[in-house]
């Protein structure tokens, strides 16, 4: 599956690491990619192992709201 979620208050560096990072970590993710200018994050999961829930509380949990 691919998707792109909005993601709010991410405006530095420091902010798109820790944002694919916390996403990368979930099995099942095999793309995670944050562009600053739109605030978005740009995946590819397989359903089948994560869920789009479990990746908006993964950057929830990482300080980042989505949208």
């Amino acid at each position: 599956m691919k998707v792109k979620l909005k993601v709010k208050d991410m405006d530095c560096g420091g902010c798109l690491d820790l944002v694919e990072e916390a996403v990368r970590k979930l099995l099942g993710v095999t793309y995670a990619k944050v562009d600053l200018k739109t605030s978005e994050i740009s995946l590819e999961y397989d359903e089948s192992k994560v869920s789009l829930s479990d990746i908006r509380e993964a950057i929830e949990k990482a300080g980042f709201e989505t949208v």
